[in-house]
């Protein structure tokens, strides 16, 4: 049996696969900082996507509920940093929440916005 790492990467890889077929740019995987991590980071149309994915066997309403305020801070700070690093000051800023299983991919834009200007 693959231990938690292993069954992340798995759905991060299904994750960055889906995207990049929807015409997203993949700029970076598990992005970390001093505040936390990023799954993915990715970029279409002059947005730039900072993105959580939560893996589930069984489907569930409340697994929405797993990005917590807490998280949502987090990665936000964890975005804030990114940002800064690179750079980035011509981007609309979105944070998308990607939930997905063995057979479905379900996402949520605009879970957390700003615009960077």
């Amino acid at each position: 049996m693959k231990n938690t790492y292993e069954i992340g990467k798995f759905y991060e890889k299904k994750c960055t696969t889906f995207l990049t077929k929807k015409g997203y740019q993949i700029e970076t995987t598990n992005y970390r900082s001093l505040y936390g991590e990023i799954d993915i980071i990715a970029k279409k149309n002059k947005e730039l996507f900072f993105i959580e994915v939560k893996s589930y066997k069984n489907p569930s309403p409340y697994i929405l509920y797993k990005l917590t305020k807490q998280k949502k801070e987090k990665i936000l700070s964890t975005a804030l940093d990114y940002i800064e690093k690179k750079n980035i000051n011509d981007y609309q800023i979105n944070f998308m929440y990607m939930i997905v299983s063995k057979n479905n991919i379900v996402y949520y834009e605009n879970v957390i916005t700003m615009e960077i200007i």
